[in-house]
Order: structure tokens, then sequence, then C-alpha cells
């Protein structure tokens, strides 16, 4: 599995978003907002490659950004989804998440 940098498959998971959901429709442009603000800033923060990334790293970058309650919520499950992504298109190898406890 060659290594795939987080801004990268930030970049990919958006443009998926763009043509085609779950649902076979394209996003809405306030959920690709969201993605864009969101995983943006992760990106940004994580200039490593996908595999590099843990849950504590996670966690302290939520703590840095000084996000809680629903905002934090929201963004972790972004974060989620964005790992699951990577996982089922092979960019990722299989296992437990960093975003999970």
């Amino acid at each position: 599995m060659p290594a795939l940098r987080v801004d990268d498959l930030v970049t990919h998971f958006i443009n998926n978003r763009e043509t085609a959901t779950r649902q076979g429709r394209p996003a809405s442009s306030v959920y690709l907002r969201d993605l864009n603000g969101r995983l943006g800033r992760f990106a940004g923060a994580f200039q490593c490659d996908v595999a590099d990334v843990t849950g504590p790293m996670i966690e302290q970058w939520l703590n840095d950004e000084k996000q809680i309650g629903r905002n934090r919520c929201n963004t972790q499950r972004l974060i989620r989804t964005l790992f699951k992504w990577a996982q089922k298109r092979g960019c990722l190898k299989a296992g437990p998440l960093p975003t999970e406890n």
C-alpha cells in the first residue's frame, strides 16, 4: 500500500463527494462547505502520511482547536468518515481507526 498524505486523501475524498455520495447524488453545497472547512483544517494540521496519524494526535489537535461539544463530535465524525472511506478504497489498512476509543 503506497503512502498517502492526509492532504491528498482529503482532496480525493472531497472530490469524490462532489460527484456522488452513498445515495449516488452529488453532495449538497452545505455539506461540501462543511467538509472543506473541517477537513481542510485537519489536512493543514497533519502534514504527514495518513497511516502515521494516531488517536492521541487527533485528540491533541481537537484540543488545540478548542473544539468542544457538538462541534467536536461533528469534526470527529467527518474524520472517521474520511478514514473509513480510505480503508474501503485500500488507501489505509483495515483495522481500528485512530478516531475509535
